[in-house]
C-alpha cells in the first residue's frame, strides 16, 4: 500500500477503497494536516490525496443515493 503522506495515490488505488476505508484515510489525513508540521511538499501531497479521497467518497455516496432512489421507486410502484 502506498504511503499517502509521501506519494500521490493513484486513481486505480483509490478505486479499491470502499467508503469506510476512504473515509478513515480521509480522517487520518485531516488529523495529519491539523496537528503535524509537515514540509510544504509533503503537505501538498497529503492535501491532494485528501481531495482525491473526498471526491471518491462523494461518488460512492451519490451511487448509494441512486440505489436508494431506485429501491424506493420500485417499492412505491409495487404498492400502487
Amino acid at each position: 500500500m502506498t504511503d499517502y503522506t509521501k506519494t500521490k495515490l493513484s486513481s486505480k488505488e483509490i478505486l479499491t477503497f470502499n467508503f469506510e476505508e476512504a473515509q478513515d484515510r480521509l480522517e487520518e489525513i485531516s488529523r495529519l494536516l491539523e496537528t503535524e508540521t509537515l514540509p510544504l511538499e509533503q503537505s501538498l501531497i497529503v492535501f491532494e490525496n485528501g481531495t482525491l479521497l473526498a471526491k471518491h467518497c462523494k461518488k460512492l455516496l451519490k451511487e448509494a443515493q441512486i440505489k436508494i432512489n431506485n429501491i424506493s421507486s420500485t417499492f412505491e410502484e409495487e404498492n400502487l
